[in-house]
């Protein structure tokens, strides 16, 4: 299975976001880096802009000044990609975009702008280092999120090594999709305190029409890494879906699967949102979950189906059940 983004060479990889100050996604304040692409595509993905490993040009029509003011964009096309819609705006014919960006360039308002920017390691550790003050008072430090960052492996890998060595808490979130045995991947887990691994789904089928993969190589890797890493703090995470993994039997067999993971420390139920739903609308893309809303009862119901379950491990693991948006 080869997992390495296409074209970019290791000592390069290609992130769409930098998140700075986050108390989320790891222990005390964190800087997270959103690595762009990733082998499943979710259902209910809340960041469609990291699906794909190249960089993508967005349109957010609510910020377009119109034709009449500007129609820069149109020019700048070198693929004629860009053409007037019928309210004196813009539309991207996405079968001609090969996102080279130049519309972007152009736009003075912000409506364009292009998800994805190719970094090299000294660069990206350079922007980690900004905030290394707030890490080392609080107790954070650097989240590789994405995405999925194992799908960038020798880059992670080289990566990882270098934050550690400056001292920094290491957290990866991951779907668990990748090939445990890639050098990258073994020099990435070496260096990673904290592993935030993504557990959706229990039955194998239903996990692959919801992401488009099985969930083999998942469970297979997180109980080896179980073994092999023990040293490596585990939480578990499973986005609440409604109407996909909302039941409480599903959630026990997850639980269930979950009891063999001898260093899983916290295991977490996220509630499902939307708040990616108009980046779907803006990388010319249809959302087939509209409508969907959480249900924070049935999440706190579910929290005790786990709890239930992990509890008779008497290992202290614990069931964190949010009911806010996350």
């Amino acid at each position: 299975m080869n997992c390495q983004t296409n074209g970019l060479e290791t000592d390069t990889a290609i992130f769409f976001n930098i998140q700075r100050f986050s108390v989320h996604d790891g222990p005390g304040m964190r800087t997270i880096l959103f690595a762009k692409g990733c082998p499943l595509h979710c259902l209910w993905c809340s960041n469609p802009e990291s699906q794909k490993f190249e960089p993508e040009v967005a349109y957010k029509a609510s910020n377009c000044i119109g034709l009449k003011q500007c129609g820069l964009c149109i020019d700048a096309c070198p693929q004629h990609a860009i053409i007037p819609d019928n309210v004196e705006k813009i539309c991207i014919d996405r079968t001609l975009c090969d996102n080279c960006g130049r519309c972007v360039d152009v736009c003075p308002a912000s409506a364009l702008v292009l998800f994805g920017k190719i970094y090299n390691l000294d660069e990206l550790v350079k922007k980690c280092e900004e905030d290394s003050t707030f890490y080392f008072r609080s107790g954070g430090g650097l989240t590789i999120s994405g995405g999925e960052p194992f799908a960038q492996p020798m880059f992670l890998g080289r990566l990882m090594t270098t934050l550690k060595t400056k001292g920094y808490h290491t957290t990866i979130e991951t779907c668990g999709y990748f090939n445990l045995n890639d050098p990258g991947v073994y020099k990435s887990l070496k260096n990673t305190n904290l592993l935030l691994y993504d557990i959706k789904l229990i039955d194998p089928e239903k996990h692959k029409a919801c992401t488009g993969r099985s969930n083999k190589l998942i469970l297979d890797n997180i109980q080896e890494i179980s073994k092999s890493y023990p040293e490596i703090e585990i939480v578990a995470r499973t986005p609440i879906i409604p109407g996909i993994n909302d039941t409480e039997e599903q959630i026990q067999a997850i639980a269930e699967f979950l009891c063999k993971v001898k260093n899983l420390k916290d295991y977490e139920l996220l509630p499902f949102h939307t708040f990616g739903e108009p980046k779907y609308k803006q990388l010319g893309r249809g959302y087939t979950l509209a409508g969907l809303k959480s249900d924070s009862k049935k999440i706190i119901k579910l929290r005790e189906v786990a709890f239930r379950v992990l509890d008779t491990r008497q290992s202290g693991v614990n069931i964190k059940g949010r009911t806010e948006n996350v």
